[in-house]
């Protein structure tokens, strides 16, 4: 085995670590923008939050073309690898996007979109460890080759 060293960068995650403040600080960024780009949405306008509460999200009664509804699923679903990673703060917006991913409509479009508009304006945010100064803040990691 080799030893690489401080990890700074692991399946897309940026990893940013302060040994004096006892924290570590992982950032999807290059994820994100990825999405953004695949989306058309990289110069969009950013949204200060996730979800509007004024966007009533009722289901269709009529039905969606399969691209439109493929679509929309694709892009919830790039949203969904951000919650479980570094993004725990869009958890409630996807989920309650993702309830209509069946069959959805123009405005249930238009609250995914502003999810991405959130992310695109967020892009430097994710989620912070920070340890006890009297602990060692040295994550371990294990593998096994079989």
């Amino acid at each position: 085995m080799i030893d690489l060293g401080l990890i700074s960068f692991y399946l897309g995650i940026i990893v940013t670590r302060d040994q004096i403040k006892k924290k570590i600080t992982l950032l999807q960024r290059a994820y994100l923008i990825k999405a953004l780009k695949r989306f058309g949405l990289q110069k969009a306008n950013t949204s200060p939050v996730p979800i509007k509460h004024l966007i009533e999200l009722v289901a269709n009664q009529e039905t969606t073309s399969e691209d439109d509804v493929r679509r929309y699923q694709s892009i919830v679903s790039s949203v969904m690898f951000p919650i479980i990673e570094t993004r725990p703060d869009i958890a409630f917006a996807v989920l309650t996007v993702s309830r209509f991913a069946h069959n959805p409509t123009s405005t249930h479009m238009t609250a995914v979109r502003l999810i991405l508009q959130y992310l695109a304006g967020s892009l430097d945010r994710g989620i912070t460890y920070r340890g006890n100064k009297n602990l060692d803040l040295t994550p371990i990691g294990f593998s096994d080759a079989d």
